[in-house]
């Protein structure tokens, strides 16, 4: 893992300026190549081949490459072309793709295994080929204005050419405040996109021809087969994707939850080898603590566990969070990843997480609320407005946080979302799972932001996964894998773990386990009220049966008890402060105003409004 950047005229003095912005990415090493038309710069955290035949840039004849992430079967590719009489110099994966390219110039792609961001200057034609990893683990954004082509794995260093214009792209603020995080080709900043997952870029310097092309892509393919045959091809495939994932000159953990997905992946790593495990727990909460659940699996695979303790003052890592997201993800839960991030490194260079298992299984509870609004709109509306009002003004708090955490304690704003959930189901189904994961509703961001748009683009986004399956569950599916998974809960760990040069591994996000899931029939995926179905059937020999099923809790962070430590005092003043300019200071005041009567529903609220305005700060202002 490690940082990437390059641009097409020489600069010495801006490429230090971009290296340095990312160092944290890459303490080990850092190399820069230059000539007239191109500078590239890398920033390298050494996990394979250690010595110095693994520096970068690394050229072969007329190529050039800089790299950022690892590809898991290098070995067997190194084969293939050791078979067509190449020969190799170093140990690592990055001599490999280099080699791949040259024989087969793009389609050394389809060879790949694993989570990358590299880029290949060809000397000789001028031209520079730029790919990102399949499912889009690895981030990678690019500048292309007035014949200037400037590409970094974080926007940060992107923004060290004073030249470019800052300003905000209204359509992805819109979409940040419905989702908390940008998807699709757009970034917070208006010249500024990102390079799809399973995309790649060619870039003519001679004519200054900038193209993109989709390499792979996630189709459905559902097979009529039993779930015995499941079962084997979930079990045969994970495993080898964790023991390729192993692959390391380094010290390897995983992060344990206690839940069912980073249970499975300590499990199945711990058959060769005692596991370095880590999991976090806050001081004094009850609600979000799994340490009970992570001392199980522990002790049951006898792995080497820390578990650590905090309770932490967030306002005083706030801004540095902020600073390593680099561009706005209103996800609490950045806290936590920071947090064991900063530990773990202490202990090991490798960590591999359980990310991916509930969009490939169907795990969230969306997926399941989602399929009670598709029975429900089956009933006359006028029926079902009154019900949907009743049953939830009755309905215990513990249900409406568990179907409709949106909405937590403010019933009346459940009621609300849900009743026009219900009534957009019926023609228009993207716009009706928008009603369900939006942090802010259309009105709530009229009210908010001085230059809306309207929610269009975000509805044909999501329409765009729909149309790909006839199934609900599926179409659900393939909107969180192209959007929330690469965009939001991959990000995470990649910005949060690499603040702390610390490489993060995703054995679910193997692209032939995708693809296998895109096989298997949705009710093997939700059988009844039960998700991720196959997948427990398939490890309950595996794992204590208090892991397999326990009830699904969401991994939640004690916001509560941080907004009475001082956050909320904190986010009323990046807020209400001259210089927050974004949003409407009326409707500010009211969401601060609400927060006793629902502290659930607007401190979700809070949090993305402050986590943008101060991203603006730093970002934009400068401060």
């Amino acid at each position: 893992m490690c940082g990437i950047l390059g641009f097409n005229w020489e600069d010495k003095k801006l490429c230090k300026n971009m290296l340095d912005s990312i160092k944290h990415r890459g303490p080990n090493d850092e190399g820069v190549y230059n000539d007239k038309n191109l500078t590239l710069g890398h920033k390298r955290l050494s996990i394979i081949d250690l010595s110095k035949k693994g520096h970068q840039p690394m050229e072969y004849e007329d190529l050039v490459m800089i790299y950022n992430g690892e590809v898991y079967n290098f070995k067997e590719v190194r084969t293939k072309l050791e078979k067509e009489g190449y020969k190799f110099d170093s140990n690592s994966d990055t001599e490999v793709i280099l080699k791949a390219y040259h024989k087969y110039k793009e389609s050394c792609l389809e060879l790949f295994n694993g989570m990358f961001a590299f880029a290949i200057y060809d000397s000789k034609n001028k031209t520079i080929f730029i790919a990102r990893d399949r499912i889009g683990i690895k981030p990678l954004y690019y500048y292309n204005k007035d014949n200037k082509l400037i590409f970094a794995s974080e926007i940060k260093a992107i923004l060290q050419d004073k030249e470019i214009n800052k300003e905000i792209n209204d359509s992805a603020l819109n979409d940040y405040l419905s989702l908390r995080y940008i998807s699709t080709g757009k970034t917070i900043i208006k010249d500024i996109k990102r390079l799809l997952p399973g995309h790649y870029l060619k870039y003519n310097l001679k004519t200054n021809h900038l193209e993109i092309k989709q390499y792979w892509d996630i189709k459905e393919d559902i097979q009529n087969k039993d779930e015995k045959y499941f079962i084997g091809e979930i079990k045969k495939l994970l495993e080898e994707s964790v023991e390729l994932m192993t692959i390391s000159d380094v010290p390897i953990g995983t992060y344990l939850s206690g839940g069912l997905d980073s249970s499975i992946i300590t499990g199945i790593l711990s058959k060769n080898s005692t596991v370095n495990t880590f999991s976090i727990t806050f001081a004094n909460d009850e609600v979000g603590n799994e340490s009970n659940y992570a001392k199980i699996v522990s002790e049951k695979f006898k792995t080497n566990h820390k578990e650590i303790v905090v309770s932490p003052d967030v306002t005083k890592i706030f801004e540095k969070i902020i600073w390593h997201l680099d561009e706005p993800i209103a996800d609490p839960a950045i806290v936590p990843v920071y947090i064991l991030s900063e530990h773990a490194t202490k202990n090991v260079k490798v960590i591999l997480t359980g990310d991916g298992a509930d969009e490939l299984f169907c795990g969230y509870d969306q997926y399941k609320f989602m399929n009670i609004i598709k029975k429900t709109s089956k009933l006359p509306y006028c029926l079902t407005k009154h019900s949907i009002s009743a049953g939830i003004k009755l309905a215990p708090k513990s249900l409406i946080n568990k179907y409709y955490r949106y909405a937590g304690e403010n019933k009346e704003a459940g009621i609300k979302r849900l009743n026009l959930a219900i009534k957009d189901f019926k023609n228009n189904k993207p716009k009706s799972f928008l009603d369900v994961i939006s942090i802010f509703d259309e009105t709530e961001k009229k009210e908010l932001l001085k230059n809306y748009t309207n929610d269009e683009e975000l509805i044909n986004n999501i329409s765009n996964s729909f149309k790909k399956s006839k199934h609900l569950e599926n179409q659900m599916i393939l909107h969180d894998l192209k959007n929330y998974l690469p965009e939001n809960l991959l990000m995470k760990p990649d910005k949060m773990a690499m603040a702390h040069s610390l490489e993060c591994r995703v054995p679910f996000l193997d692209h032939r386990l995708i693809e296998l899931s895109m096989k298997i029939p949705v009710n093997l995926k939700i059988n009844g009220s039960t998700t991720k179905y196959i997948l427990k059937k398939a490890y309950q020999d595996l794992l204590p049966k208090e892991i397999v099923y326990r009830k699904k809790q969401p991994f939640q962070v004690p916001l509560d008890q941080w907004m009475s430590q001082g956050l909320k005092e904190f986010f009323e003043n990046e807020l209400l402060s001259k210089d927050s300019v974004y949003f409407n200071k009326t409707k500010v005041e009211e969401i601060i105003k609400n927060y006793k009567k629902s502290p659930l529903y607007y401190s979700r609220q809070l949090w993305s409004l402050a986590t943008f305005n101060t991203w603006h700060k730093l970002y934009i202002q400068g401060k």
